[in-house]
């Protein structure tokens, strides 16, 4: 199997990898995935991390010679778009600014099909670490929940690579010199020596 493509892993031009996925089983099937890729910001949209937060549908074995994984209901996920502004109260609460996203009340995104609500929130008892969830109410009626205990590590690494994405969400990736930033196009030296406008 191609290195590029194990484990459904694609690397974009550039040598980055845009997605990364913490995965949460447990034997009783009650477990949670959260994907996160990176869309760095173009000339014609800004950038986000799209988030994909899915509920557990098979325990999985890992006893025997042939271990079989949890599986997970991605056809089902909740997807949602984070913004900067989204993200940026993430990064308050990960870095113990806040207890949680808006004092508990969430961030809410609205769209034509329905609504999503976003929770981030530290928590000690249960599970230590912080708690990501989402609820989705659809003007057709269907209504969704799914979230994921992140522990103290995974937040503070979760929340380092937010930082670190930060720049690309904002300004894209810068192009390498000699390009005028349009379709990726090397600018003539007239481009280059033309008086401002």
């Amino acid at each position: 199997m191609n290195a590029n493509t194990e484990h459904g892993v694609s690397r974009a031009a550039g040598g980055f990898r845009p997605k990364h996925t913490f995965y949460h089983p447990n034997s009783r099937g009650t477990g949670a995935a959260l994907q996160l890729e990176l869309h760095p910001a173009s000339d014609n949209a800004e950038g986000c991390l799209m988030a994909k937060l899915a509920g557990q549908l098979t325990v999985g074995e890992s006893g025997g010679a042939q271990p079989v994984c949890a599986r997970f209901g991605w056809d089902e996920a909740i997807a949602i778009k984070l913004g900067f502004n989204d993200l940026s109260k993430m990064l308050q609460v990960f870095r113990g600014e806040c207890e949680s996203l808006e004092n508990g009340k969430g961030l809410y995104h609205r769209t034509p099909r329905g609504a999503t609500r976003i929770n981030l929130r530290h928590q000690i008892d249960v599970v230590p670490g912080f708690l990501f969830e989402c609820y989705r109410s659809l003007k057709s009626g269907k209504e969704s929940h799914a979230a994921i205990n992140l522990t103290a590590y995974e937040a503070t690494g979760l929340a380092e690579a937010i930082a670190s994405s930060m720049g690309l969400i904002c300004f894209g990736i810068p192009l390498p010199a000699g390009r005028d930033g349009l379709e990726g196009k090397t600018a003539t030296g007239e481009q280059r020596n033309a008086p401002a406008a």
